[in-house]
């Protein structure tokens, strides 16, 4: 057996990078919300990988004098920066987790909504969860319907049969 090598996942800083790539692709005049959509095969992507690529890394300040610690966040998030709200043409986020045909009764929908958008959307989808941060708290809904009902699919899609024809 050889040399093996841990390391920390960073798919917060490959989430930024996309996100603003793609925010920045129809230019700053549009007309109506921009809403971008982010999908990742991650095995590990989870709300907190998104909440610091939107508003930075989560840090921990020490007081000096008092060696206290708070929770904080980095300056480095897509929607908010050194200098305060930033990417405000970028109203929301639509991420999305294990869609694929085959597993789409499993797949989490969720609308990460920007508190500082130029153009707030407003998307109420039944099969769409929502993250709406405020001044102090992040408020979360869960979808209330599931998306297999949603697109008036069965509960066993894609079905109990087998995928493809197999003959002896």
């Amino acid at each position: 057996m050889g040399e093996a090598e841990a390391r920390f996942a960073d798919d917060r800083t490959a989430i930024r990078k996309a996100l603003d790539r793609k925010s920045h692709r129809y230019g700053q005049n549009l007309d109506a919300p921009l809403v971008v959509a982010l999908s990742t095969g991650r095995a590990f992507v989870d709300d907190t990988d998104l909440l610091d690529a939107l508003f930075g890394d989560e840090v921990v300040h020490v007081h000096r004098e008092t060696m206290e610690t708070e929770l904080g966040r980095a300056h480095n998030g897509l929607w908010l920066g050194a200098r305060g709200p930033k990417a405000r043409g970028l109203s929301a986020v639509l991420a999305a987790k294990g869609v694929s045909p085959w597993s789409l009764g499993g797949a989490q929908l969720k609308l990460w909504v920007n508190p500082w958008a130029a153009r707030p959307v407003d998307l109420a989808v039944p099969c769409i969860g929502a993250v709406t941060p405020g001044d102090t708290s992040i408020e979360c809904r869960d979808p209330v319907e599931s998306i297999l009902s949603w697109l008036n699919l069965p509960a066993d899609w894609p079905g109990p049969e087998l995928p493809f024809d197999v003959r002896d």
